[in-house]
């Protein structure tokens, strides 16, 4: 099996927010410049669903699907459940876990997501 495509990844140290990371260039839907916090996960579950690692790539997907709302929201959680079974197939049940959150609470998140860019983030 070939390594899944992985884009260069920034972390911004200068965001308002601890974790945000930027995109340094195209990476499927994604424009390079884009930044998220990669999977928006609560700090107090960190230890369980963590943000980073093989979770980054398709919480930075998903984060951006949202945000553009170019495809429907049950398309966008779709997909992030598709790209955690790729990007981490060690963790089947953590990532249905992942999926049923957006499903659930992923409602506000898709009305009130903001488009995050390199030119915007400080705002």
């Amino acid at each position: 099996m070939s390594a899944l495509p992985t884009p260069a990844i920034r972390h911004l140290l200068d965001a308002p927010k601890d974790d945000w990371y930027v995109l340094e260039e195209d990476f499927f839907y994604v424009p390079a410049g884009y930044v998220s916090d990669g999977c928006s996960v609560p700090m107090w579950l960190w230890w369980w669903f963590p943000p980073l690692g093989a979770y980054l790539v398709p919480g930075l997907i998903h984060d951006y699907l949202y945000e553009t709302k170019i495809y429907s929201r049950a398309y966008a959680d779709w997909l992030f459940w598709n790209l955690l079974d790729a990007y981490a197939p060690h963790t089947p049940h953590r990532n249905y876990l992942r999926y049923v959150a957006v499903r659930i609470f992923g409602r506000w998140w898709w009305k009130n997501a903001k488009y995050i860019d390199i030119n915007n983030y400080r705002n």
